[in-house]
């Protein structure tokens, strides 16, 4: 026969308060002024969940443990030699900026302050090379770097009704 797994009981005061056994210990939980899941989440010392039975967890670093504790004996040094991975530096892509007719030359070099951080001389330098050699270089990143600062120009040219256009090309060696 399964006893009752809750244990309800008065105070002094007369207030009623409830034991809910997990696990052969009981927690005991305060007057109902909110549910008793919520109880469990603010004051259990770990998670409880009503639809699995009450039982120890090994966390993964138990489990990883034991089935390594025998291991020392066995160890060998292995046959096949190992090599450190060659890192290698990403690919570096160019963002460029297009000329055209119709953006003005102080939104460029507002654009080339605010989403590549030149100055305004270095703003100014190549605002003039892409108004007179047709592009300009703004800046050289990877490749992820170099989309994203494209995007974002291109996207806030629309925004403020510029066909300034701005896009990525690999970096020439």
């Amino acid at each position: 026969m399964m006893s009752n797994p809750v244990k309800v009981s008065k105070n002094k005061l007369g207030k009623t308060s409830y034991k809910v056994a997990k696990s052969g210990s009981f927690f005991v939980i305060p007057p109902v002024a909110f549910s008793v899941a919520d109880w469990f989440t603010q004051y259990a010392d770990e998670p409880f969940d009503w639809h699995y039975p009450c039982h120890p967890t090994l966390s993964s670093l138990d489990v990883v443990m034991s089935e390594h504790d025998g291991d020392q004996e066995e160890r060998h040094e292995s046959d096949v030699a190992t090599a450190t991975p060659e890192l290698a530096r990403p690919p570096l892509y160019v963002v460029v900026l297009f000329n055209d007719d119709y953006t003005p030359m102080e939104f460029v070099i507002l654009v080339l302050q605010q989403y590549f951080g030149l100055d305004l001389d270095r703003a100014t330098e190549v605002m003039l090379s892409v108004h007179y050699e047709g592009k300009g270089v703004a800046g050289v990143y990877p490749r992820d770097i170099a989309e994203t600062k494209a995007q974002l120009v291109n996207r806030h040219a629309r925004a403020e009704g510029h066909p300034l256009l701005c896009q990525i090309e690999p970096q020439s060696i």
